[in-house]
C-alpha cells in the first residue's frame, strides 16, 4: 500500500463515536468517497503511519473579517461557505474592532476582498509570527505588497528597451489623438469580465491536495504577483498560454502570465496563504472549495 500526500486516516483512537465504522462509512458514502481498510501502520512505500510526516488536523478557531472597507458579497460568500455548506463555525470581526481584540482566540484570520486601511497591523503581524494564520484573498493581497515581513509583489511587466529608447526620444514620436467614441473599446483591452486560466499546482502542498497538478482559476481581474523567495511556496503558478475560456482584454491577456496566482510564506511559527482569485467566488465556482478548505484547515498543520 502507498499512500498519497493529502490523504486522511480516520482511526479509532480519538474518535470517540458511539458506532465508529456506521458513522465513519456513512459520511464517506455521503461525499462520494471510497475507504480503505487498514489492519497496520506500515507502507510499502514511503513513511509509516507512527512518523513524523503524518499530522494531526486540529480544529482551527476561524476568524472572518468584515464590517467598513470590505466587500460585502466576498464577505457573504465566506460565511455562507461556513455556515450552509460545511456547517462550521465561524465569528466576524469588525476589522476596525482587530486592535481591541484578542486574537490568541483565533487560529485562522480570513480577509476577504476589501479595501483595508493601515493593513495590516503590528499586532496583526505578530500574532502570524505566534502561530497564526492569515488568509488574504483578492484586492487584500495586493494591500500587504511592501509591507514589512510579507514577501509578496506585484508582477512588473518587461519594457522592450528598444521601444524605451525611442520613447526618450519624444521629437520622433508622432501625438496620438484619441477617439471618444473608442473609449469603451480601449477600455475593454484592459478588461478581465471572466475569464478561466489553468494553472500549474503543485499538489505535494498542502494547499493543492486532493486536487490533479492544475486548477482552473476563475479571474476577474489581471492582478499577478512575482514569484515568492525561496523559503516560500509557489503553490499555483500561471505561464504563457494558460487562457482556457471567457473573455479578458488584449491588454490584460498579455499580462497574464508567468506569475503566482496562489502562494503560501511561512512567517515565523504561523503562515500567510495568498489567494489572488476569489476561489468561491458566488458559491458556484465548485472547484475552489476545495482549495479553500486546504486554507483554512490544512495548510500550516
Amino acid at each position: 500500500m502507498r499512500v498519497l500526500a493529502g490523504s486522511l486516516l480516520v482511526t479509532r483512537a480519538g474518535n470517540d463515536l458511539p458506532d465508529f465504522d456506521k458513522e465513519v462509512t456513512q459520511t464517506a458514502a455521503s461525499l462520494n468517497h471510497e475507504l480503505t481498510p487498514l489492519a497496520s501502520g506500515f507502507v510499502e512505500k514511503g513513511a509509516d503511519f507512527g512518523s513524523d510526516v503524518i499530522k494531526f488536523i486540529h480544529q482551527p478557531r476561524v476568524m472572518l473579517v468584515t464590517g467598513e472597507g470590505v466587500s460585502a458579497e466576498a464577505m457573504g460568500e465566506v460565511w455562507h461557505f461556513f455556515e450552509q455548506q460545511i456547517n462550521y463555525p465561524i465569528t466576524l470581526v469588525r476589522y476596525k474592532d482587530l486592535e481591541r481584540s484578542r486574537l490568541s482566540d483565533f487560529d485562522v484570520a480570513i480577509f476577504p476582498d476589501g479595501k483595508y486601511d493601515d493593513f495590516p497591523s503590528d499586532k496583526l503581524q505578530n500574532w502570524v509570527r505566534d502561530g497564526g494564520k492569515l488568509i488574504a484573498i483578492e484586492n487584500a493581497v495586493s494591500q500587504l505588497i511592501d509591507k514589512k515581513g510579507f514577501d509578496i509583489k506585484k508582477k512588473e511587466e518587461k519594457k522592450d528597451d528598444k521601444k524605451d529608447d525611442k520613447a526618450d526620444d519624444k521629437t520622433k514620436l508622432p501625438v496620438v489623438i484619441k477617439l471618444y467614441d473608442d473609449r469603451d473599446r480601449d477600455a475593454l483591452r484592459s478588461s478581465v469580465p471572466g475569464a478561466i486560466y489553468k494553472i500549474n499546482l503543485d499538489n505535494t502542498h498542502p494547499l493543492g491536495f486532493g486536487l490533479p497538478a492544475y486548477y482552473f482559476s476563475l479571474k476577474l481581474n489581471d492582478d499577478i504577483y512575482d514569484f515568492l523567495g525561496d523559503n516560500d511556496w509557489n503553490v499555483g503558478t500561471v505561464k504563457k498560454d494558460a487562457y482556457v475560456s471567457g473573455f479578458v482584454g488584449q491588454k490584460s491577456k498579455e499580462k497574464i502570465k508567468d506569475g503566482l496566482l496562489l502562494g503560501v510564506q511561512p512567517l515565523g511559527r504561523g503562515t500567510v496563504v495568498y489567494m489572488v482569485d476569489d476561489p468561491i467566488f458566488r458559491s458556484f465556482w465548485e472547484n475552489g472549495k476545495l482549495l479553500f478548505s486546504n486554507a483554512v484547515f490544512m495548510v500550516g498543520e
